[in-house]
């Protein structure tokens, strides 16, 4: 009986997860997704699995009166967090903290696109304005002792190749930018 419940679960999550995305309360499609994302996910392809291929990182650093900090990743407590329990709210700031790297990401591929980006072009992305609203609330440091922040996106890209898996990083780092004193 328990084994035909826990069947009726996952299949029922699975249903919820593809059909019932418009038609159900958002909680429920939540949890569904908390359930079926991490572990379930496909992108239908010959269903096979759609594991991720590039992770991205926030990472940023503050500047003090008393020099630079060392470059920090809010995403790695949170993201603990989230693998010890998936239904916590860890995993909200861990989808937050995510979004703001792949905007991160996107930005610096953006910038780059216009030839010769100026420091306002990157400071003028929605990633960049997201992170800096996040360093100034949350990263411990009062707003009028931060001299400078600068932030970035450390991405690592998973392939296989000649049956090995490989993998290369990347840190794309946007300008410094100055806070008014």
């Amino acid at each position: 009986m328990v084994i035909v419940l826990i069947f009726v679960l996952h299949f029922g999550a699975n249903l919820v997860y593809q059909f019932g995305r418009t038609v159900l309360p958002a909680p429920i499609v939540e949890v569904t997704d908390r359930y079926i994302v991490p572990w379930f996910h496909q992108n239908y392809l010959m269903f096979a699995p759609d594991p991720a291929r590039e992770i991205h990182t926030f990472l940023y650093r503050v500047e003090t009166d008393t020099g630079w900090s060392n470059w920090k990743n809010p995403v790695y407590k949170y993201q603990l967090e989230h693998w010890s329990n998936k239904f916590g709210s860890g995993s909200d700031m861990y989808d937050i903290l995510n979004g703001i790297a792949d905007a991160l990401y996107n930005g610096a591929h953006y910038a780059h696109f216009k030839g010769q980006p100026m420091d306002d072009d990157w400071f003028e992305m929605p990633g960049f304005k997201i992170a800096q609203k996040y360093i100034f609330e949350h990263s411990g440091v009062s707003i009028d002792q931060i001299n400078a922040f600068q932030v970035g996106a450390f991405t690592e890209h998973h392939y296989v190749k000649n049956g090995t898996l490989g993998k290369t990083v990347l840190f794309q780092p946007y300008p410094i930018k100055r806070t008014a004193q």
